[in-house]
């Protein structure tokens, strides 16, 4: 019971962390994207099943714990490496850009109704950005918003905060 406790929260935590790094990173959606991928085929390099012919008496090669995880453990914990690193690693000081409003929509979730923006920078790439429903009704297409960036260890920009500006 302790183990598929373990694994889920493994699993949710990848799952969540990809969340945050799609709201705050430029780019953050194709980069989890690529984590992902990557701790798979890494996890299908090292994860050997256990059938019949794999069976030895060799206690270390059967004890390794790269071969024992499943490839999905792989790819979750790379999720989390990668958005941690996306997040937590700040280079610089930060610094200001004005950008305009690309998009804004609504999706439904478990939780209710989330509103979100789409920026999209020249530079730095998209950015899509959870707001409150507020915000989000005040903002029209082509809105000048004033973003405070800072660059991260993977040489990515983070988004530390955002202001609509007037007309």
């Amino acid at each position: 019971m302790l183990k598929i406790l373990a694994l889920l929260a493994i699993y949710v935590s990848a799952f969540w962390t990809s969340f945050v790094v799609d709201d705050y990173v430029f780019n953050g959606f194709e980069l989890m994207v690529v984590s992902y991928i990557v701790g798979l085929l890494f996890g299908a390099v090292f994860y050997k099943r256990k059938t019949l012919s794999n069976f030895s008496r060799d206690a270390t090669a059967s004890s390794m714990l790269f071969s024992k995880q499943s490839p999905l453990i792989y790819m979750s914990i790379c999720a989390i490496l990668v958005g941690t690193l996306a997040l937590q690693t700040p280079i610089g000081k930060s610094f200001e850009v004005i950008t305009y409003l690309n998009d804004k929509y609504e999706r439904s979730s478990k939780g209710g109704r989330v509103y979100v923006i789409d920026i999209v920078h020249d530079d730095y790439g998209v950015a899509r950005l959870r707001v409150s429903k507020e915000i989000w009704l005040e903002l029209n297409e082509d809105t000048p918003i004033l973003l405070k960036l800072k660059k991260n260890l993977l040489g990515l920009h983070v988004v530390k905060s955002f202001e609509p500006l007037d007309h």
